[in-house]
């Protein structure tokens, strides 16, 4: 009887264990999957912010509004650079409620990034394309 209860204990706590690092794999995975679609976006933004300079220095009358998205796009691209640096997904000494909670505070802050690109990007590409630059 000690045996059975004893394996059943175990057993238990090894589900429970799992499921957290199901739980840890799952808001990880989250997080790394904005960040990736981020990523994608980042070659674009690079290519528009070499289209404002160029739109810059030839001195058109949409320079400044150029300058204001070269600002914009190089923001987005800093704050981005900022998080990759500053993110930890090993979070190594962490519980497991510490680790749930970074990886909520990370989600809300790559969500915040993936707006701000995209609004980088999207806003940039539209001021060329008005602008008549491609």
């Amino acid at each position: 009887m000690k045996k059975v209860l004893f394996t059943t204990i175990c057993m238990l706590f090894l589900c429970a264990c799992t499921d957290k690092k199901a739980q840890e794999k799952a808001a990880l995975d989250s997080v790394i999957n904005v960040h990736d679609k981020i990523m994608g976006e980042d070659e674009q933004l690079m290519k528009n912010k070499l289209l404002l300079d160029s739109l810059v220095s030839k001195n058109t009358p949409a320079k400044d509004s150029a300058v204001a998205w070269i600002s914009r796009v190089v923001l987005a691209d800093s704050a981005m650079s900022t998080w990759m640096h500053n993110f930890d997904p090993d979070m190594k000494g962490k519980s497991h409620d510490q680790k749930m909670g970074y990886l909520g505070q990370q989600k809300k802050l790559i969500k915040r990034l993936d707006t701000q690109m995209n609004v980088a990007v999207t806003g940039s590409r539209d001021f060329l394309r008005k602008n008549h630059i491609k």
